[in-house]
């Protein structure tokens, strides 16, 4: 059965659910992390961190779940227009609810940004680019758009602390999420769409990988 439907190459999906469960279990680790150093620091701002990465990690373990879902009808010997229906039906829920638990995630990564107190900006930051991504008709072309633009400035902050600081554990968390917008930004330029989806999905695990390493570090401070 033709996987053109899907955003990812036919010949990298059996990849790609391994590397989206992977996603979901290295991010609920810096979730953990991030919940134990808040309950020895009481700091807000990881908490907020924590949240936005239970979040994300709830995206990613929803999409696996579909995942597994997907590949059931399509490896079922049954009807071809059954099958196309029910996998095009359960390959959009597993896609919006992706996008928005996974906006919702960014909105608090962002808002952890600015250390501000008022959660004003957070409702903000939440409610306007969900808004916008199911309002629009290309909404997962608005998705990318917005989860590069606050990617981008959550890397800048982390790249800006780290200059100041000159601290190795923000350069990783700076590298992280500058791989990880260079993954999502790449779906606004590339050309060859294929060529370039496993580099992104690539330095998406390196970003999850670094995050992780840098919290257990604190952690086991």
């Amino acid at each position: 059965m033709d996987l053109l439907l899907f955003p990812t190459p036919e010949w990298f999906y059996r990849y790609d659910m391994v590397l989206e469960f992977a996603f979901a279990i290295v991010t609920l680790f810096v979730a953990y992390f991030a919940f134990s150093i808040y309950r020895k620091t009481a700091q807000r701002f990881v908490l907020f961190f924590g949240i936005g990465f239970s979040t994300i990690s709830l995206s990613y373990f929803i999409k696996s779940f579909f995942n597994v879902q997907i590949m059931y009808w399509l490896e079922m010997e049954t009807n071809y227009l059954i099958a196309m229906i029910t996998i095009q039906e359960l390959n959009s829920f597993s896609f919006f609810a992706h996008i928005f638990l996974f906006t919702i995630g960014l909105a608090f990564l962002l808002f952890t940004t600015f250390k501000e107190t008022r959660l004003r900006l957070l409702w903000f930051l939440l409610l306007v680019p969900l808004s916008v991504i199911f309002a629009s008709v290309n909404y997962m072309y608005i998705f990318y758009l917005i989860s590069s633009i606050y990617l981008f400035f959550i890397s800048y902050h982390y790249i800006s602390v780290y200059f100041i600081k000159k601290n190795p554990g923000q350069l990783l968390v700076a590298l992280a999420f500058l791989f990880l917008f260079l993954g999502h930004f790449h779906f606004l330029i590339a050309v060859n769409h294929e060529t370039f989806y496993v580099f992104g999905k690539i330095l998406e695990f390196l970003a999850y990988c670094f995050i992780v390493g840098n919290f257990y570090k604190v952690y086991t401070k």
